[in-house]
């Protein structure tokens, strides 16, 4: 069991639906009692981090994840005119305004940070005050899908660029313990994964197609998986060179590997695989409560 006096700093990283995961340590953590003193977020991490520190509860998240399906996040993430980012920002702001309302970070019930990235220096941003619908529009701000944040005379894009697992951050901002979930998965494990549907693929393919299938570019990674994939391999190397400097006391990595970044539709299942793990570390979070 872990001890009533529970308080942390909690580390959300970015991944892109992966981090559904984060809702899944959330509410295992609060079944234990374990209430976060601090919580810094990246990318999603931000995103979950920034409305969870706002007040919506566990309950809530899981009711929008059980609601969500292709056509409503078709509606969210409709294209726009491509200027300088794909997705129609309007309507990821309405999704915020309606889901957490207009607050300051300030102001928050639970102290946060949203970490973005200058789109120009390359420097890590890090939002402690301000409007929190603008943080994490800037800490979400995957280039070319999302158009770059101008804040302060800056554009800032994904924090993930910089800093994706924000252990560092939080231990400026509390002298808690840190448990840190990492939803940014093993490259060559999603590599492997895309392969073996890629073959599936063919395999039916190659039923259809008198004399099998020959087209040399068919086994080729469309343009979607390259992009994917180079935000995961690029992701995973700075995490680890980040965790060289700044480790925290768990590190939590839920089994999210076969659900891809934009597989929103999959929330309850991504968000159980989060649950489970933080199940699995209960006993390594009591002992560093206990110490």
């Amino acid at each position: 069991m872990i001890p009533a006096r529970g308080k942390i700093a909690l580390v959300l990283g970015g991944g892109g639906a992966r981090g559904l995961a984060h809702i899944g340590v959330i509410k295992r953590l609060e079944e234990e009692g374990v209430v976060p003193e601090a919580i810094v977020g990246t990318s999603i991490g931000a995103l979950i981090g920034g409305a969870y520190a706002s007040g919506l509860r566990v309950a809530d998240m899981e009711g929008i994840l059980k609601s969500v399906d292709m056509l409503a996040l078709a509606r969210i993430f409709r294209p726009g005119i491509p200027l300088s980012g794909i997705v129609d920002g309007g309507r990821v702001v309405k999704f915020l305004r309606d889901l957490i309302g207009s607050k300051a970070i300030e102001n928050l019930p639970v102290p946060f940070r949203a970490v973005a990235t200058d789109l120009i220096s390359g420097e890590e941003v890090v939002f402690d005050r301000g409007s929190l619908i603008e943080a994490i529009l800037a800490s979400i701000a995957i280039p070319v899908l999302f158009k770059p944040v101008l804040h302060q005379g800056r554009y800032l894009v994904d924090g993930g660029l910089s800093n994706p697992l924000p252990v560092s951050v939080a231990q400026r901002l509390s002298a808690a313990p840190s448990i840190a979930v990492n939803v940014s998965p093993d490259p060559a494990k999603v590599g492997e994964l895309l392969r073996g549907r890629r073959d599936s693929k063919l395999k039916r393919l190659g039923k259809i197609v008198p004399g099998g299938l020959k087209l040399p570019y068919s086994t080729r990674p469309t343009l979607l998986d390259v992009f994917l994939q180079t935000l995961t391999i690029s992701t995973s190397n700075l995490i680890v060179q980040r965790l060289e400097h700044a480790r925290p006391n768990a590190l939590l990595t839920p089994a999210i590997e076969e659900f891809g970044m934009l597989e929103f539709h999959n929330g309850p299942a991504i968000m159980k695989r989060g649950y489970e793990e933080a199940e699995k570390a209960q006993s390594l979070i009591a002992s560093i409560l206990s110490s």
